[in-house]
């Protein structure tokens, strides 16, 4: 007898078959954009290595993900392929095909939260929750996607001959042998200079599985902050519908959430107030937010916020931290919405001796 998958187990029996149907909905999409992305950034990296016949189908199919992550991804897709170099490339189709997993999250986040609704009698909990937990469970089975990815873009696997021995058979699935170019962890891809004498200079086995690692878990990481938001957002419009309270009264109360996340404060932070005060903030905002200044202060283990996390951490809106980085007053780091902690502090650091020179007494 198989063993029963999580989402079975938090779904009600007559709902399997269009659960069943998003999962599936959701790998072929998943399957398809995978497959494109890492196809062309591996002509773009390796031009003179690869036939043309990958190519034949995959411009079309370009044009349609950048048509569906709309001018702002085409934007921010162009910009970094103008670039030219194997870090802008491999970043450019990276961030296209987490845009375009996040447009597959969203489209399966609101067929669940629909289902959810039209059944919330035979629910155990909230239907954005259920939905949240459902998505988490497809979200979770990237994990291993994400590093074949990253191998897949970057280099042409070897065909193997005829006879394919068991061992042979396992490398070819799972590509153990592949090391890491450091190109993918150079500016633009990640935080180290460019440096094109030593892009393709391969990591060691260790290093190798630290990278994916750490890349996949960021991965996933991102698209789980994203999905919290949906979460949230569709707990609001429930809340504003005039048959939420109905409902609520004969339903199962939802359930707490099993993180929380501060809201982003509106305003900015009066002059005297530090990083870490807590006035005029709940219990839950102060926790969150000593959380993250415990962040800032340890750049050794923590080289990066979310832009969520670093509004919260000045106090701002988070429009107000992408205004920033356009400014150049802080640094992305390496991946959309991440803010690097040298800049956070270095920025902190001078808002603060502005304050001081404002309040400086020269009479």
């Amino acid at each position: 007898m198989r063993e029963q998958p999580e989402w079975e187990k938090i779904t009600p029996e007559h709902l399997h078959s269009a659960i069943e149907h998003i999962r599936k909905e959701f790998r072929i999409g998943h399957y398809g954009w995978s497959d494109v992305t890492q196809t062309l950034c591996l002509c773009a990296l390796h031009p003179d290595l690869v036939s043309r016949k990958l190519l034949m189908e995959k411009p079309a199919e370009l044009l349609q993900g950048l048509a569906a992550v709309g001018p702002k991804g085409q934007t921010q897709f162009q910009k970094l392929i103008k670039q030219g170099t194997p870090p802008s490339i491999f970043r450019a189709h990276f961030d296209l095909y987490y845009d375009l997993l996040l447009i597959l999250l969203r489209r399966a986040f609101d067929e669940l939260l629909k289902i959810g609704l039209a059944n919330w009698e035979a629910l155990d909990s909230h239907p954005a929750d259920w939905a949240k937990r459902q998505a988490a469970l497809m979200i979770k089975n990237l994990l291993v996607n994400t590093g074949y990815w990253i191998k897949h873009a970057c280099d042409v696997q070897q065909s193997p001959g005829q006879n394919v021995a068991r061992e042979d058979f396992e490398e070819i699935v799972h590509w153990r042998k592949w090391r890491a170019p450091k190109l993918i962890y150079m500016q633009p891809a990640g935080n180290a200079p460019y440096d094109l004498t030593i892009a393709w200079s391969r990591e060691d086995e260790a290093r190798t599985n630290e990278l994916l690692t750490a890349r996949s878990e960021r991965f996933i990481q991102f698209l789980d902050l994203r999905l919290e938001n949906m979460a949230g957002a569709a707990h609001v419009a429930v809340a504003q519908d005039k048959e939420y309270l109905k409902r609520s009264h004969s339903e199962p109360r939802s359930p707490q959430p099993e993180t929380k996340q501060a809201p982003p404060l509106q305003t900015e932070r009066p002059a005297q107030e530090k990083p870490g005060s807590a006035s005029d903030r709940s219990s839950t905002e102060t926790a969150a937010l000593q959380a993250i200044v415990k962040k800032v202060q340890n750049p050794q283990s923590y080289t990066f916020l979310t832009v969520p996390e670093a509004s919260v951490y000045f106090g701002v809106h988070p429009r107000t931290i992408y205004r920033w980085l356009d400014q150049g007053k802080l640094r992305d780091a390496g991946r959309r919405g991440t803010i690097t902690t040298d800049s956070i502090r270095l920025l902190d650091k001078k808002r603060s001796r502005k304050r001081r020179t404002k309040t400086t007494d020269f009479s």
